[in-house]
């Protein structure tokens, strides 16, 4: 370190003097003082203090320092909640970076890390109109770039997402033919986040994804064609929009000032629900048992209380008590039992087995893993009871085979280990990740499987993973033929004896 840092006067993260008690104070004191701080810095309470926000992150830390147990062991042992890559950070300072002479260049440096990233996403998406592998343009994407900053994405972003898109333009002016029906469908009341004149020009498009996903009677015969339209291309976009949430997910957190804090996982979520709501024609919060024939919004409420059904999935299995009393509710005659019985056979319900070793080649595996190690973690879904490839869909007019996205992240931190998004018909599907964990402990782990088509059939399942610290270094012994081959100087070593004589 530098003669300047010589003598500074280091403080640890000192939890106590954070939330202004003594060490000795009861968990009742800790938490007291903790509501009161929070309520003092709350950035809500201190919009744009950044001084207010920072506080309001150490007391947050505080706090779960001396009360939450894998917090505290971590500070307890480190001395700071963040474990030992943050003092490795602080210590590791080259004395370049120090000296007063290179101040402007260090913070040039700073700035042009802290902005690279996004400013090279952003210009790889402006400088081409080249369209990526599902057919949507990068102008598109650009253009959707400012609703990903927003961690809170609910459906009615994704609609003006999806409206504002290069490849829904060819149908964006209302013909004559039209007037009427679009008044129609007109919904009042819609509200948005695009401005008055921006609204006007994409309201069609707007109209029409609103009616298809909140209306039982097919669209106005002028619309049907643009509404087949929109379907048709919405499978790229979403696929494509989904994709790029991923990787601004990534990007937020090496980046955290662009976005105030990093995006969840939850933005993924919001998407890939909004498409299977889509894709079945369904608001939010509406019954699954409207994906299925001859229900609709009439009838709906008084089969969910007959069925009284813990989940959709229940109806899926073949044996079910449920789907019989359905089948005997709906269905009045043997062609309606059929093709409702066809229908139930389109749905997914998954299974998944996990398992997480290190792999020793050669087909072992070692189910201890330790800090440090590379670890695996085979995730297999199957498909139970699935008998075809393509969906089903009361409100689509074309064939659609079924995406899955797999989501695997940290519970606590939300930290994503892992996300794939395939189309696929196949029964069983393979998931392999690689990875490592710094720190030693009890992680839980939230796997999420998605499919893009379904309401009411995703799975998600909580599980352990335990990470041992590093074992001590073992004592070997050397074999007497390699203790005299080690004992005699090497070869590199020889030519420097011959030189030096």
């Amino acid at each position: 370190l530098s003669k300047s840092l010589e003598n500074k006067d280091f403080k640890s993260f000192d939890p106590f003097a954070l939330l202004e008690v003594d060490s000795s104070a009861t968990e009742k004191e800790i938490k007291k003082s903790y509501r009161r701080l929070v309520k003092l810095y709350h950035p809500d309470l201190n919009p744009g203090d950044r001084e207010a926000y920072n506080m309001f992150l150490q007391v947050t830390k505080a706090y779960q320092c001396l009360t939450d147990p894998e917090t505290k062991e971590t500070c307890a042992k480190f001395g700071n909640p963040d474990g030992n890559a943050s003092f490795e950070v602080g210590v590791a300072i080259p004395s370049f970076f120090l000296k007063q002479e290179n101040t402007k260049l260090v913070l040039s440096l700073f700035f042009i890390f802290l902005f690279l990233g996004p400013l090279v996403y952003l210009v790889s998406l402006n400088s081409s109109d080249d369209l990526n592998k599902y057919g949507v343009s990068q102008k598109t994407l650009k253009n959707c770039f400012h609703f990903f900053k927003n961690e809170n994405m609910i459906f009615k972003n994704v609609v003006e997402m999806m409206s504002i898109s290069e490849e829904l333009r060819p149908i964006i002016m209302v013909r004559k033919d039209q007037m009427k029906d679009m008044l129609r469908i007109a919904t009042p009341g819609v509200k948005t986040t695009l401005s008055k004149n921006e609204f006007h020009f994409f309201k069609k498009l707007i109209f029409i994804i609103y009616y298809h996903m909140e209306n039982d009677e097919p669209i106005p015969g002028s619309l049907k064609k643009d509404l087949a339209f929109i379907q048709e291309k919405s499978i790229g976009l979403l696929v494509s929009l989904f994709e790029m949430g991923f990787e601004l997910v990534q990007l937020s957190k090496q980046y955290v000032q662009m976005w105030e804090k990093p995006l969840s996982p939850r933005v993924l979520q919001t998407l890939c629900t909004f498409s299977q709501h889509f894709v079945q024609g369904m608001s939010l919060h509406e019954s699954p048992l409207l994906q299925l024939p001859f229900v609709d919004r009439t009838n709906v409420k008084r089969i969910a209380n007959k069925l009284k059904l813990k989940s959709f999935s229940d109806l899926l299995s073949e044996k079910s008590e449920s789907r019989e009393k359905l089948l005997g509710m709906v269905a009045d005659s043997e062609q309606k039992k059929r093709e409702l019985k066809d229908a139930l056979d389109c749905f997914t319900q998954f299974e998944v087995d996990i398992d997480c070793f290190i792999d020793l080649g050669d087909g072992e595996k070692d189910r201890v893993i330790r800090q440090g190690d590379i670890f695996t973690i085979e995730i297999e879904i199957k498909r139970v009871n699935r008998h075809v490839g393509y969906i089903y869909s009361k409100k689509l007019d074309f064939l659609k085979l079924e995406r899955l996205s797999t989501l695997l992240y940290i519970k606590k931190t939300k930290w994503i280990l892992h996300f794939e998004t395939k189309f696929t018909k196949e029964k069983t599907h393979k998931v392999t990740i690689k990875g490592d964990l710094p720190l030693a402990g009890e992680f839980d782990l939230v796997l999420l499987v998605e499919s893009d088509s379904y309401v009411g059939v995703s799975l998600q399942k909580e599980f352990k993973m335990k990470v041992e610290p590093p074992s001590k270094q073992e004592d070997y012994d050397i074999h007497p033929d390699d203790r005299e081959a080690l004992s005699k100087p090497s070869f590199l070593m020889s030519l420097i004896n011959n030189a030096l004589e």
